[in-house]
């Protein structure tokens, strides 16, 4: 796993788990001087160094997409103080047909990536011109070998058991194209207080006060 920290001398700290393929730079403008930010991203590699958490009084969670999962597998089942979680367009089964993403779409996504096909996924994900413009202008910036190893990566590690995380709110978009909406709802049943939002797979956090 990879981080990118900014630092800015409070004990209050923001951790953001991103999406597949994504790096920090989509994500460095919800930054503010309240609170340090943690953008983790790149889950080929599972591991997680719980000693960036050291020092800081009070920690929140946002995790998206890929990154659901992603928190829950290296955060659930631990002593970590968080005291807010916030899930956003993801679940505890990524790859699932009818709680993730269905099999066929994962596998295809990844048996056929390319600069195109990522294009098309992008477009897919924003789901309108201005959100993909949005994302363009800080759009990540990895390779396509590093995308392709950390989706195969993926595929391997959701096969096992995720571990417990308690979110305390989920955001499920109505129009996403990536976790389709009606699995998001039957991933989380009435297990946990959930938001319907009018926004594709990505859009810009801000808008949930994320900064």
């Amino acid at each position: 796993m990879n981080y990118h920290h900014i630092k800015t001398g409070n004990t209050s700290l923001h951790i953001f788990f991103a999406g597949w393929g994504m790096d920090e730079h989509p994500f460095t403008h919800l930054a503010n001087d309240k609170e340090d930010l943690l953008i983790c991203y790149d889950y080929t590699d599972l591991s997680f160094d719980k000693s960036l958490l050291n020092g800081y009084r009070h920690i929140r969670l946002t995790a998206w997409s890929m990154g659901v999962w992603a928190a829950a597998k290296v955060l659930g089942n631990t002593d970590t103080n968080i005291e807010y979680a916030l899930a956003v367009n993801g679940t505890h089964t990524p790859v699932n047909d009818t709680t993730g993403i269905p099999h066929s779409i994962f596998h295809a996504t990844l048996d056929t990536l390319s600069e195109q096909s990522l294009a098309k996924f992008n477009r897919r994900m924003c789901g309108n011109k201005d959100t993909l413009d949005f994302y363009n202008r800080n759009a990540s910036k990895r390779s396509i070998e590093s995308l392709r190893n950390e989706l195969k990566a993926i595929g391997e590690a959701c096969s096992s058991e995720t571990p417990v995380l308690k979110w305390d709110k989920v955001i499920a978009g109505e129009r996403d194209l990536i976790f389709p909406y009606k699995n998001q709802i039957a991933a989380w049943g009435q297990s946990v207080d959930i938001l319907s939002v009018n926004e594709a797979h990505f859009f810009d956090f801000k808008i949930l006060n994320l900064a």
